[in-house]
């Protein structure tokens, strides 16, 4: 966590690193529960609003580019897909 003045106001990054050695399709949404518990716990503390949080996830796994999309809406099921 890193606390700054950002205009003139108290703010606070997290900057959430993970390794990823295996492909996995469901990526984005594991990072977004990281993300809720981190905002979760920040309000726990009695902070008031939410805080900035920076992804970056390291991956060095066999099949590249990385397979999946890291884009969280392409996890969800396309009802207009046949």
């Amino acid at each position: 966590m890193y606390s700054c003045q950002v205009d003139g106001k108290k703010a606070y990054i997290y900057c959430l690193i993970e390794h990823q050695s295996t492909a996995d399709p469901l990526l984005p949404f594991r990072i977004l529960q990281y993300n809720v518990l981190l905002m979760e716990e920040h309000l726990a503390q009695g902070h008031k609003q939410l805080p900035i949080v920076i992804n970056l996830c390291l991956y060095s796994g066999q099949q590249t580019p990385y397979p999946y999309s890291t884009d969280i809406y392409d996890s969800f099921e396309d009802p207009a897909a046949p």
